[in-house]
């Protein structure tokens, strides 16, 4: 459509006949089309056993009801494999179970396409890994911070040192004490022997 200018609406009928309408048709009051939607309903794991099962389940909708077309596809080692292809959409929930291929591959993906006559939609899934034996799963760190420091070595960023406590007698006072101490003890010793 082109802004100003006027199109005629020309239909065919069973007769194989054109029959074109004598009403202007106006472009502009017709809406825009809404796009399906495509949703993944369970998260997939990380990592595949090669020969493992992986189950995939969708859910495609289309807010118009219009008819839609799905596909499934999976890109293996940037591979792109046809799984189901231009399947007309009778049930909105789809399930498929993948099989793994026997041999490694990582970075897969899965990519659903739905498309209602008016340009297709596309959803990639996480990316997982197919491989022969699982990663070893690594415990998660939880650090147990003491006086400042984990024993990974990570310090505490709001860790406080305290203060060293201030001395109560320096040596300074300490002699001033002992000094008295022998004065006193000096000055009964004088006033002993006048007796």
């Amino acid at each position: 459509k082109e802004e100003g200018k006027t199109y005629t609406l020309v239909t065919y009928g069973y007769d194989n006949q054109m029959h074109a309408e004598k009403d202007v048709v106006d472009f502009s009051t017709v809406a825009e089309n809404q796009k399906p939607t495509i949703k993944l309903n369970a998260k997939l794991e990380k990592e595949y056993l090669t020969g493992s099962t992986i189950d995939i389940e969708f859910e495609i909708n289309d807010p118009e009801n219009d008819q839609v077309m799905y596909s499934l596809y999976i890109y293996t080692d940037g591979t792109k494999r046809n799984l189901l292809v231009n399947q007309e959409l009778n049930d909105s929930v789809i399930k498929y179970t993948y099989t793994c291929y026997a041999i490694e591959f990582p970075n897969c993906y899965f990519v659903i396409e739905a498309n209602d006559g008016y340009g297709p939609v596309e959803l990639q899934s996480e990316v997982f890994n197919i491989v022969t034996e699982y990663s070893p799963i690594v415990p998660e760190h939880t650090h147990n911070f003491v006086e400042g420091k984990c024993e990974c070595g990570e310090e505490d960023p709001n860790y406080v040192a305290p203060e060293e406590p201030k001395k109560k007698c320096g040596k300074k006072s300490a002699d001033v004490v002992i000094a008295a101490i022998a004065l006193t003890a000096g000055i009964s010793i004088i006033f002993r022997k006048k007796d």
